[in-house]
C-alpha cells in the first residue's frame, strides 16, 4: 500500500497594517520594491526581513542533477516568498522563478509587544516545514510512482491552473523534457499520450486539450490510496476546484 500523504498546502499571507495603540505588532515596509520580468530568479535572503509577491506570481521549482526542472507550487499576490537557505539538497536544488512581470514588497514587523518577532520567525518556519514536505512529496511520487502515475500527476498541476475550464489546453513541455522531468524515457511519453487519446483522455495536436480530468484522479487515487478528489489535489500539490 502506498504511503497516504495529509493534504500539503502553504497558505501563508502576510498583509501590511497600521500602527495601532494597542501594542499588536505592525508590518512596515523597510525598503522599495523589487521587480522582476518573466523568467528571473528570485533568491529571498535569510534575516528579518520578509520578501512578499505584491503582484504577479513566483513558481517554487527544483532542478534535478538531470538539469530538469520540476514545479512545486505557485506562489502568488499576498503570499510570503520564504527563504531557501536550508532546504538545498545535493539532489535537487529549490528556487523561485517569475512566471510573469512581479513586484517584491520589503517587509519587517516591529512591535512594542517583545513577541512580536518571534511569532513571525514561527510562521516563517511553519511555511519553510511545509514547502520541505512539498519537496518530499515530489520525491516520493518520483521513486514510488510507476512512470504513468507520474505523467498523470504532470497532467493534473498544469489544468490546475485552469480550474473551471471544460476541456483545458495543456501546454505540454517537449517529450524530451517531459522525460527529463519525470525520470523516464521519451519512448514511455510517447506511449502513455497515445494511450490517453486511445481513451478519449487527451485530445490531438500539440496543445492537447483535457477530455476527462476524472480519468487521471481515479488512477492516481487507487495507486496512492486517496478516498476524495480532494485529496488527489493536495497530494500533487495542487489546489482542488473551488479551493
Amino acid at each position: 500500500m502506498m504511503a497516504h500523504f495529509a493534504p500539503i498546502q502553504t497558505e501563508l499571507r502576510v498583509v501590511p497594517s497600521r500602527a495601532s495603540d494597542t501594542g499588536s505588532p505592525v508590518i512596515e515596509r523597510v525598503r522599495a520594491a523589487s521587480r522582476l520580468r518573466p523568467g528571473d530568479i528570485f533568491a529571498p535572503p535569510p534575516g528579518s526581513e520578509v520578501a512578499i509577491v505584491e503582484e504577479g506570481c513566483l513558481t517554487l521549482e527544483i532542478t534535478m542533477l538531470n538539469g530538469s526542472g520540476l514545479c512545486i507550487q505557485r506562489i502568488k499576490s499576498g503570499d510570503v516568498v520564504v527563504p531557501l537557505d536550508m532546504i538545498a539538497t545535493p539532489a535537487f536544488a529549490p528556487s523561485y522563478r517569475a512566471d510573469t512581470a512581479t513586484r517584491i514588497g520589503w517587509l519587517r514587523l516591529s512591535s512594542p509587544a517583545h513577541h512580536g518577532h518571534a511569532d513571525l520567525e514561527h510562521l516563517i518556519a511553519r511555511s519553510r516545514e511545509k514547502l520541505v514536505g512539498a519537496c518530499i512529496r515530489l520525491i516520493h511520487e518520483l521513486a514510488c510512482l510507476p512512470t504513468p502515475h507520474r505523467f498523470y500527476c504532470e497532467l493534473l498541476r498544469l489544468a490546475a491552473t485552469q480550474h473551471g475550464v471544460t476541456d483545458p489546453v495543456l501546454p505540454l513541455p517537449s517529450q524530451t523534457e517531459l522525460a527529463l522531468r519525470l525520470c523516464t524515457t521519451r519512448e514511455s511519453i510517447s506511449r502513455e499520450i497515445s494511450f490517453l487519446r486511445r481513451e478519449g483522455v487527451l485530445s490531438a495536436g500539440k496543445m492537447p486539450r483535457l477530455r476527462n480530468r476524472g480519468f487521471l484522479i481515479a488512477r492516481i487515487a487507487n495507486a496512492l490510496n486517496l478516498t476524495s478528489d480532494d485529496e488527489v489535489w493536495a497530494s500533487i500539490g495542487a489546489p482542488a476546484p473551488g479551493a
